[in-house]
């Protein structure tokens, strides 16, 4: 393999890892606890918008606590007994 084909590579590879890295960097983070039917879970979600990612991590505090759809539901309808949202 030619030099220049593998510095093409790697500068390809480092751009796109500093792209994606940049871009998780910005926008809300939020992390909540949720308590449902007597168990507490805590979750962390990232997103562009506050309530995508509020909305995000109720649904992962919600996923290992609620069982079935209608209680996912539920679960998800819950106001959160912590919330901590930051840019």
């Amino acid at each position: 393999m030619k030099p220049w084909i593998s510095i093409l590579a790697f500068a390809l590879l480092a751009a796109c890892l500093i792209w994606v890295t940049l871009r998780e960097s910005s926008g809300f983070s939020c992390s909540v606890c949720v308590s449902f039917n007597g168990s507490v879970n805590c979750a962390n979600a990232r997103a562009p918008i506050e309530g995508e990612a509020l909305q995000g991590a109720i649904m992962s505090a919600c996923s290992t606590i609620a069982h079935g759809v209608t209680e996912t539901l539920a679960c998800q309808r819950t106001e959160p007994e912590e919330i901590a949202c930051t840019q």
